[in-house]
């Protein structure tokens, strides 16, 4: 199969729209709380209530978010995960086809055929352990193998779905939308929004614990998947590392994860990145699934990041990683990948737009033509001086949720089409806390992680 070169106006039209964001079925037990101590945020709550048990599998709530423990063969955990969350896949998936046509969702799907025969094709090249939870789901909850596999494929077909070319004179008529008017705008802006990182440590953290912040921004419509928001814990018996994802009933892999052995990586799109590095290869392993299989496969940096230098994603990327001691940024291209420090040691921060001087990028590209990559990252450098030696939970969350138009990195609202926030979150490695949000739906509500490790 050939790669798919992306033209440059739908390189720029890709861009622009990306990035590149329920229901409980209870059991019989009355709901518990677990209580677990760490890092409290600034508003929320941290206990995990336990709805219903598989098992050595359980399924809890904590304040609109839904966590799931599996553990078990690849297998058993897919049945665990049917049986705990058979309804929700099943409302998901029906949210799914209902968004089919809105702006901000997959370009060029029209209908649920067309959904499900694209993610089918990507289903072909799922590695066998993850097929196994697949169909472990299926078998459980009678949900339909290619529905469970549309919603695990629901960002990187986004991303790479064959796409017709737009002309030019379309790219700059759709540029000529403003964000809406929210509180706190001082200015209109162009529609180039989408993800965001940032990680401090060290100095900036005035001695405290490495913390990893992140914006997930993509198509409007993803909104629509927010009262279904859940972490998927895995606990393999196999002897792979634990690993947990943050997704929607039915993911299997994600675009971040965070394992046992106190490492997070998330990713952003990197479709800037110069040829033949941004051509996107429809017949490798989906970016979702290679990011699992990493963090299943490495408990130590040095593994990882030689991982990284082996592995081939279908997708450029950009990616913040992190250990509970030390941040590093990776550069993906579909061919290429580049490992890179930051101005200041113990601040990571990345927006859209490579850095390194490795993928000779032009020199005298706009804020407008990185897809105000580099304002956006220079807001998050600016904010992590700013705060330099009292960052802590507390203050990252107000990192992120520092808008664009004053200052930031997210997006509240956006016109028709556009990309806005969709969720964000705060980590710490050491402590293994994870603190998420979805803007305009749920406040900072934690998550601790350890406890739900089996090895921790």
């Amino acid at each position: 199969m050939k790669p798919y070169a992306v033209p440059a106006s739908l390189t720029i039209l890709v861009v622009l729209l990306l990035v590149a964001g329920c229901t409980t079925q209870s059991g019989s037990m009355s709901p518990a709380t677990m209580a677990v101590p760490g890092v409290s945020p600034a508003a929320g709550t941290s206990d995990l209530k336990q709805v219903t048990t598989d098992g050595n599998a359980s399924l809890y709530r904590v304040g609109n978010i839904s966590v799931i423990r599996l553990e078990g063969t690849y297998r058993e955990m897919g049945q665990q995960y049917g049986r705990l969350m058979g309804k929700d896949i099943a409302n998901m998936y029906d949210t799914v086809v209902a968004s089919v046509g809105q702006p901000g969702f997959i370009i060029g799907i029209q209908s649920e055929n067309q959904l499900i025969n694209y993610s089918m094709q990507q289903y072909s090249y799922y590695p066998q352990r993850y097929r196994e939870i697949v169909e472990g789901i299926s078998e459980s909850s009678g949900v339909p193998v290619s529905h469970i596999v549309v919603i695990d494929q629901l960002v990187p077909s986004f991303t790479n779905y064959p796409q017709t070319d737009m002309t030019q004179e379309q790219i700059y008529a759709f540029l000529e939308g403003k964000i809406d008017t929210i509180p706190g705008d001082k200015s209109d802006l162009f529609i180039s929004d989408y993800c965001s990182s940032i990680t401090v440590w060290g100095n900036y953290t005035g001695g405290g614990p490495l913390i990893m912040g992140r914006n997930f921004d993509f198509g409007q419509s993803y909104r629509n998947f927010n009262p279904y928001l859940t972490v998927v814990v895995y606990n393999p018996t196999d002897g792979s590392v634990p690993t947990a994802v943050i997704g929607w009933p039915g993911s299997i892999g994600g675009i971040e994860a965070f394992n046992s052995a106190g490492l997070v990586m998330e990713t952003n799109d990197n479709s800037y990145v110069t040829n033949p590095n941004n051509e996107i290869h429809h017949n490798r392993i989906p970016l979702t699934l290679l990011v699992l299989g990493l963090f299943m496969d490495s408990s130590t940096f040095e593994q990882f990041d030689a991982a990284m230098n082996t592995a081939r994603f279908g997708y450029p990327l950009l990616a913040n990683v992190a250990t509970p001691k030390e941040g590093y940024t990776y550069e993906i291209g579909t061919q290429d990948v580049v490992r890179r420090g930051d101005t200041n040691y113990g601040m990571q921060v990345i927006a859209n737009f490579p850095i390194d001087p490795y993928w000779n990028e032009p020199a005298n590209l706009t804020d407008l033509q990185t897809g105000i990559s580099l304002s956006r990252r220079a807001n998050l450098l600016n904010l992590g001086e700013k705060y330099k030696g009292s960052i802590n939970t507390t203050i990252m969350e107000k990192i992120l949720d520092t808008r664009y138009s004053d200052g930031g990195a997210s997006f509240e609202t956006g016109p028709q089409g556009s990309s806005v926030t969709v969720y964000q979150f705060v980590y710490v490695p050491e402590t293994r806390t994870l603190i998420v949000k979805s803007p305009t739906y749920d406040n900072w509500t934690t998550v601790e992680l350890a406890p739900l490790f089996h090895n921790e």
